[in-house]
Formats: C-alpha cells, sequence, structure tokens
C-alpha cells in the first residue's frame, strides 16, 4: 500500500505542477481570446478526446497489464494506424462542418487526436516500466508550451481558435519526441501473430474501450448541443468553468486511476484493495468538499475577478461540474477495479444508458428553463449518479471477495 502512495505522488506531484502553470495562464487566456474563440476551442478539445480514445480503444491499458510489452505496444501501435485510415475522413468531415466549413480546424484537430493517441501509448509504456518521473515531466512540459504558444502566437498574430489549437498540437508532440524513443512497430512475419494477439484482446477490451469512448461523447454533449441551443459564448463560459475547477479536481482521477489498476493487477488480496480505496475516498472528499463550499459562496464573484467580468456565470457552472468531478474522482479507482475483474460489460452499458439520460436532460431542460445555468446543474447531476453507480457496484464486488 506505501508503494501505491509513493507512486501516486510521483504522478499527482507533475500534475499539480502543469495544472498550477495553467491555472496561473487561464486568467491571462481569457483576456486574451474571445469568448467565441475560446467556445470553438473547447468544442474541438472535446471532440478531440473522443476521437483519440476511438483510435486506441484503450488497447493502450494492455501494456500495463499485459507481461509481454513488446507485443501489446507493437498491437496497440497497429491497432492505431488502421484506425487512422478508417476513421480519419469521418473525424475530418464532421469537424469541418462543426466549424462553419474550416478546413484549417478540421486538420489541426485531427492532427493533434492522433499526436494525442501516441502520447497515451507513450504514458502506458512509461508507467508499466514505472518510469512516474518521466510522466510527471510530460505533463509538465506538454501544459508549459502550449501556454506558451498559444500567448506567443497571439501577441504576433492576433485571436483565433486556429491559434488556440496550434499551441495545443505541439504540446501533445513535445512529450512524444521526448520520451517515446522507439515506436515498436510488427515485422512483415509478424503480423499474423500481431493480429490474432489484436483480436483477443479486442475481445477482451472492447467493452472497456466502448464505455471509455461513451464516457468521452457524453462529455461532448455541452459542447456540441450548447451552440445550436445557446451560443459559442455560453460555450466559452462553459470551457472556462470546466478548465478551471473541475480540470484540477480530475488531475488526481488519472494517477489514482493508472496506479490502482497496477494495484490490482498485481493480485493484492481483497482487503488490502477494499482498505486502500477507502483510505482514496476519504483522502477526495475533504479537498472537493472544500472547493464546492468556495464555489457556492464566493463562485461568480471569484470567476468574474479572475477572468473578467464576462465570466460570472462560469463561477455558477463550475460550481455543479466540481459536485460531478468530486464524485468522478470517487469512481476512478472502481473502473480499474471492474475492468481487471472483467466487468466492462456493465460499465460500457451503464454508460450508453448515462449517456441517453443526460443528452435527454439537456434538450428537456434547455425547453423547460432556457437557462444555462439550470441546464448544466441538471447535467451534473446524471454525471454524478452515474459515478456513484460504479462505485457502489465496485464496492459490492470487492466485500463479496473478501467474504469468500
Amino acid at each position: 500500500m506505501n508503494k501505491f502512495y509513493l507512486s501516486f505522488y510521483k504522478l499527482l506531484s507533475g500534475g499539480v505542477l502543469s495544472q498550477l502553470i495553467y491555472f496561473i495562464s487561464l486568467p491571462v487566456i481569457s483576456r486574451l481570446y474571445t469568448l467565441e474563440d475560446i467556445g470553438v476551442y473547447g468544442m474541438i478539445i472535446s471532440t478531440i478526446n473522443f476521437f483519440s480514445i476511438l483510435l486506441t480503444m484503450r488497447m493502450e491499458l494492455n501494456i500495463i497489464a499485459d507481461k509481454n510489452k513488446p507485443n501489446a505496444i507493437k498491437a496497440t501501435v497497429l491497432f492505431l494506424f488502421v484506425s487512422i485510415l478508417l476513421t480519419s475522413p469521418i473525424y475530418l468531415i464532421s469537424i469541418y462542418f462543426a466549424t462553419g466549413k474550416n478546413i484549417v480546424l478540421a486538420f489541426l484537430g485531427l492532427g493533434a487526436a492522433i499526436i494525442f493517441a501516441f502520447l497515451q501509448i507513450t504514458n502506458s509504456t512509461l508507467l508499466s516500466k514505472n518510469e512516474l518521473t518521466k510522466i510527471s515531466l510530460s505533463n509538465i512540459i506538454r501544459v508549459a508550451f502550449c501556454v506558451f504558444v498559444q500567448i506567443t502566437f497571439f501577441h504576433v498574430y492576433g485571436s483565433s481558435t486556429e491559434l488556440l489549437l496550434v499551441g495545443y498540437l505541439v504540446s501533445f508532440l513535445l512529450p512524444v519526441l521526448l520520451f517515446q524513443k522507439v515506436i515498436l512497430f510488427p515485422r512483415r512475419s509478424e503480423l499474423l501473430k500481431i493480429k490474432s494477439y489484436i483480436i483477443t484482446k479486442f475481445r477482451e477490451t472492447r467493452y472497456a474501450g466502448g464505455q471509455a469512448f461513451i464516457n468521452a461523447l457524453s462529455q461532448t454533449i455541452p459542447y456540441i448541443t450548447f451552440p445550436m441551443l445557446f451560443s459559442e459564448s455560453v460555450l466559452g463560459l462553459y470551457f472556462i468553468a470546466d478548465r478551471a475547477f473541475r480540470s484540477p479536481l480530475m488531475l488526481l482521477g488519472n494517477p489514482i486511476r493508472q496506479v490502482f489498476l497496477k494495484f490490482c493487477c498485481d493480485d493484492n488480496e481483497p482487503k488490502k484493495i477494499y482498505d486502500l480505496y477507502r483510505n482514496i475516498i476519504y483522502m477526495i472528499l475533504a479537498p472537493a468538499s472544500i472547493v464546492i463550499i468556495i464555489l457556492y459562496v464566493y463562485g461568480g464573484e471569484l470567476f468574474s475577478f479572475v477572468f473578467g467580468g464576462q465570466y460570472y456565470d462560469s463561477g455558477l457552472i463550475a460550481l455543479w461540474l466540481s459536485v460531478w468531478g468530486a464524485g468522478a474522482l470517487i469512481s476512478f479507482p472502481a473502473l480499474s477495479y471492474l475492468r481487471v475483474n472483467l466487468q466492462n460489460k456493465f460499465l460500457f452499458y451503464n454508460e450508453i444508458l448515462f449517456c441517453i439520460v443526460k443528452l435527454l436532460i439537456v434538450l428537456s431542460s434547455y425547453f423547460i428553463f432556457k437557462n444555462e445555468v439550470i441546464t448544466i446543474a441538471l447535467f451534473s447531476i446524471g454525471g454524478l449518479i452515474s459515478s456513484l453507480i460504479i462505485t457502489i457496484k465496485a464496492l459490492t464486488l470487492i466485500k463479496k471477495s473478501i467474504s469468500c
């Protein structure tokens, strides 16, 4: 268990510093770029996240769990290249029309999604080797370079979504070039063996990949629907709220999920897993509660002061996103445990159900209330309920394992 906390804090240190850099720069970005540019930028980032998952379908998790690391890397890279060939045209066409026929944004988004997928492979490879310091350094370099490029480009060229996206793209490329020393491609003689490996692993992980994809898709619902229901300015308010407070809460999630997954894969006893999970919940609830209370009391005023007067509603939005974020944090170890114990089918169908529920919540609350804050509040409550169901399911299974 001490090994878990040591690994967790190594990953967290890089995450905290990278998010601190981003948080300090966010008021600058919000004042340099227009609300509309930030809104469109947020929409494209959300599509990049779920498209990068579609490209790998979480095959990179095999690099962590599989003892044959070279085979797992080769299979993941081959799967990624085939996915790029099959799905890139669909992504390009979708972003082209979603951004008002902007072909530059479409290609920048596609490039960022592909490089982000390679970054996931890089991080999984580093984690499998316990090179946690490099993962932390990768996070710091990525965020610092993204902020540097976005601010520098504004002073040279002015405000545009394209410049924001260029900074985002190159920030993924740099850590991949630095830390992924060798991308393993299968030789021709290995293709049949690797193909058989991919089919086997895809059958095992198809529900995990599907669940991750649907989860990312459900998080893009506001980015897809708000420009149609409200405006790009409202989308900008949502993006600033999401990045300012839900993202710092979620930065705890990736180290917890990655290290807890490895902890479960190391054949630890159910009692140790249960005790660790309980300690993680206590560790999460304290800071999350403080953030939620601060946002409840001073949210609107705080955002107006930090980001500018037009961002008052972002503080109200951030309150509800933080409630959802706290629930999601608690569910992250549950996701790792359920995947290790082959409960991916449950996760997949649960995600589909709540993705549909959240979409219906957004549409119905818009027509009933016609208010973006109320719409996001109800949307976040839907996400919170989904996270709690996953947590309860995992804890129930762990207790059953203990009793057996």
